[in-house]
């Protein structure tokens, strides 16, 4: 399918085309600070893209015409325990099936149709568990941010997480995963922004297939010290 994207003309498989106007759509809208991120492992499911901000994750699950919406009620109830919006980006073809599902009830809806996308509806917000936040963290990031703490490399990851959950306060925890989404995906997301920009991109990147860069892992002890003192955990 060749299609325009911004200036450009592209050729691209339908579920690609509607992220990239999916990224396209809310670069224009979005005022806020914020960051986007596909194919970003969630729990025991891949988001197709996540928009993160100061104190707020956004999920966005994507069903193309080509789709189907076979999985999607386990998709969504796993989106609701890591994120603070979700949103359903679906194809025309989708709006009258979905109308009456009682878990897509607090759903924002966005709708593709003649390759535009139109808000139908908006989602609700809500909290997230302290712990859920750590599905952001690799299990490196888990153990690597107690670096500088006594002991801290005899931890395996499973004692780090509960020792992080234990001591860490929640506002504390956003920003930390704030800070590490930024570290993982923010280049990432200017470069591609850009060739939005000019109309230059066909694709994004495939998770299974580009490497994540190097990370700079910041120990907590560093970090930490912006909100409170902390000697010991």
């Amino acid at each position: 399918m060749s299609v325009k994207v911004g200036e450009g003309i592209v050729s691209m498989k339908e579920e690609q085309l509607l992220k990239i106007k999916l990224y396209e759509y809310l670069i224009e809208v979005k005022t806020d600070d914020f960051i986007l991120a596909s194919e970003v492992v969630v729990g025991n499911v891949r988001a197709d893209v996540m928009a993160c901000s100061k104190e707020k994750i956004h999920i966005y699950e994507i069903k193309s015409k080509n789709d189907t919406l076979y999985r999607l009620k386990n998709q969504i109830k796993t989106y609701k325990k890591y994120a603070n919006l979700i949103t359903l980006v679906i194809d025309e073809k989708f709006l009258d099936q979905i109308n009456n599902i009682e878990y897509l009830s607090d759903i924002g809806i966005l709708k593709f149709k003649n390759n535009t996308i139109k808000e139908i509806r908006k989602p609700k917000h809500k909290s997230i568990k302290k712990e859920n936040y750590f599905t952001y963290w690799s299990p490196i990031e888990i153990k690597k941010s107690l670096v500088g703490f006594s002991g801290w490399y005899k931890l395996d990851t499973v004692k780090a997480y509960k020792k992080l959950v234990n001591v860490l306060k929640k506002d504390e925890v956003i920003k930390l995963t704030v800070d590490i989404i930024q570290e993982k995906y923010g280049d990432e997301f200017l470069k591609i922004k850009n060739k939005i920009t000019n109309g230059d991109i066909d694709r994004l990147p495939n998770r299974f297939k580009t490497n994540m860069p190097n990370l700079n892992i910041v120990p907590i002890k560093d970090s930490i010290s912006r909100f409170r003192d902390i000697d010991s955990l």
